[in-house]
């Protein structure tokens, strides 16, 4: 199959419960202080070295720019935890909790041009990537870094939501302090700090991750937020504003906490529209969707700000976001029943939600107008390997809806045919994209080709909008094909496979699973230009690499599997050729480390 036959989804770190590095050179398994020396010679897969909390600095080598270390740390109390590097590299560092989910990533704050991340951090184990970070003026290389992990046990105070005010001090050492906020319904909140000192705070969830911050958007240098606040436990950080070169503010300061429960005003998607403006001390404003039956909305603002819009299921999860420096955002989504959130905030040139303290700085007033339509989703039902079916598309905004059902581990290929550019894009139970692709088929026409699990899917199909608001209108073919999966199983640590791509548009499946967290490395030897996709049971891609391996033409992937569960290999020829290669697979499971 040729690789431009399908866009395949990009997806975060954690996505699927994993640590992923499509192109890493990986880590040998030696003893931890020669373990990253020998990484560019070694065909092992990696495994995480053991950081010791508190403990004597650890000195690690990059043998080639490219190199990813991996390092696992224990907390055995709620703690603030300070991982920083040292060395004359450009450094960047990512924190994993034991699934895999993201925490904290950094790329700047410590010395130099070396990482810094402080983190809120539970009882629990928890996965440090390291990396260098290539820009324009840095090049990666060869080097030398150490790395450095201290602890501070937490006994945050309680900061209740009822207009009073606790007293805090930076000290001359700059730890931050803590503060434990605990909601038991949906809640607007208010907190803000007074006094002189110039304070950065954050608001953190349960895990410790960033809700929102901020810096100077109240009085003189003092914080100010106002996030909306779903129940549960949240923990407040404050720390002191810190120059450049160095210096940290120290003092006292008095932070003040309100919330009153939220009333968030009703969204109908009945083609109406709301009036908003985000004020200098908002973030952002919140709206309610109520869905009684599967539904298909469109949300969108216009007006003069440059709006992001994020989408959020009843727990405040996110489900999907939208929005860019070009100007007004625009989301269409397919929802079950229930309840739902719409979140606007405005974009800042330089990337992010504007800070209120800035907001007055904007070209923009903050205001916009935020629209909502809906409708009754009835899609037409598909089946694998019957009659094409017809749709047609009649504005730039229409979208025409299909649903198929998978019984069985099945290879799918989707596909549109006629004169009219079409984009498609396959959609989960949920309504969440799996995959899109545009001009992947003939003409105009879109093809997707993957494998699903068993569950319902529902295929969506836009016309393709020009940049200068131009598009086609008429009618379509909508083709299914599908065949049932029968992936050959794949051994960690196995002898090699043997197999063959017999024709351009040829796929191979392979299976395997892991039963404990396993660090695994897929790559292909041969001359067929060979690509390699690794998928976990919900379809959502885990790792992609096309030229990573032998002679830059084979695939490799390099990846610690965090989650026990089981995972797919989809092998295809990117150049569109035929030929034979030879499949490898190693792994290392954690319990096996330092065994012969």
């Amino acid at each position: 199959m040729r690789q431009d036959i399908v866009s395949l989804p990009s997806r975060p770190f954690g996505a699927a419960g994993l640590l992923s590095l499509a192109t890493l050179f990986p880590i040998g398994l030696a003893d931890a202080a020669s373990r990253q020396e020998i990484a560019h010679r070694s065909l092992q897969p990696p495994w995480v070295v053991d950081l010791t909390l508190d403990g004597m600095p650890h000195e690690a080598v990059f043998g080639t720019g490219q190199d990813v270390d991996y390092y696992r740390l224990t907390v055995t109390e709620l703690s603030e935890a300070a991982i920083y590097a040292t060395s004359e590299l450009d450094t960047a560092g990512t924190l994993f909790d034991s699934t895999g989910d993201e925490i904290a990533s950094e790329e700047y704050g410590g010395e130099g041009r070396n990482f810094r991340i402080v983190a809120l951090l539970r009882a629990g184990d928890y996965y440090l990537q390291v990396r260098q970070n290539p820009t324009a003026y840095h090049e990666t290389g060869v080097g030398k870094y150490t790395l450095y992990a201290e602890t501070e046990p937490l006994s945050p105070d309680r900061l209740p939501l009822d207009g009073s005010s606790k007293e805090g001090v930076i000290d001359p050492a700059g730890h931050a302090e803590y503060f434990r906020i605990e909601v038991a319904e949906l809640t607007q909140a208010l907190i803000y700090s007074s006094g002189g000192l110039d304070t950065v705070r954050a608001v953190l969830d349960s895990l410790g991750r960033e809700i929102v911050s901020d810096d100077d958007s109240g009085d003189g240098q003092n914080f100010h937020v106002s996030p909306l606040l779903w129940p549960g436990e949240y923990f407040l950080r404050v720390s002191p504003w810190t120059s450049s070169s160095g210096h940290r503010e120290t003092g006292s300061y008095n932070v003040h906490a309100e919330g009153s429960p939220a009333s968030v005003a009703r969204l109908p998607l009945d083609g109406s529209s709301k009036e908003g403006v985000i004020e200098p001390g908002e973030q952002a404003d919140y709206f309610r969707i109520d869905v009684t039956e599967l539904t298909t909305a469109v949300l969108y603002t216009s007006g003069p700000s440059h709006t992001i819009g994020t989408l959020l299921d009843a727990e405040g999860r996110e489900i999907m976001s939208a929005g860019d420096s070009w100007g007004n955002f625009r989301m269409a989504a397919v929802l079950r029943p229930g309840e739902y959130y719409v979140r606007v905030a405005q974009w800042q040139f330089g990337g992010g939600p504007v800070a209120p303290a800035q907001a007055a700085r904007q070209p923009e007033d903050g205001s916009y107008i935020l629209h909502a339509e809906g409708a009754p989703l009835i899609p037409t039902a598909l089946e694998l390997n019957g009659a094409p079916k017809e749709g047609s598309i009649d504005s730039a905004e229409d979208s025409d809806y299909f649903r198929i059902i998978v019984t069985e581990l099945t290879e799918v290929a989707i596909h549109s045919s006629g004169g009219l550019d079409t984009v498609g894009a396959l959609l989960d139970s949920d309504g969440r994209e799996i995959v899109s692709d545009d001009d992947g088929g003939s003409g105009g026409n879109f093809h997707i080709a993957t494998l699903l699990w068993p569950d319902e899917y529902f295929v969506r199909v836009t016309p393709w909008v020009k940049f200068s608001g131009q598009f086609d209108v008429g009618s379509y073919g909508l083709h299914v094909e599908g065949s049932p999966a029968t992936p050959t199983q794949l051994s960690l640590n196995g002898p090699p496979h043997g197999s063959v791509i017999e024709t351009p548009d040829d796929e191979d499946y392979y299976r395997f699973a892991v039963t404990e967290p396993t660090a695994v490395v897929l790559y292909t030897t041969g001359n067929l230009d060979t690509a390699g996709v690794l998928m976990g049971t919900n379809g959502d891609e885990v790792a992609f690499n096309d030229d990573g391996g032998d002679q830059f033409i084979n695939f490799r992937i390099v990846v610690i599997l965090m989650r026990p569960t089981e995972y797919l290999l989809r092998v295809f020829s990117s150049s569109g050729a035929a030929g034979s290669y030879t499949m490898h697979a190693q792994g290392v499971s954690e319990n096996s480390v330092g065994q012969p």
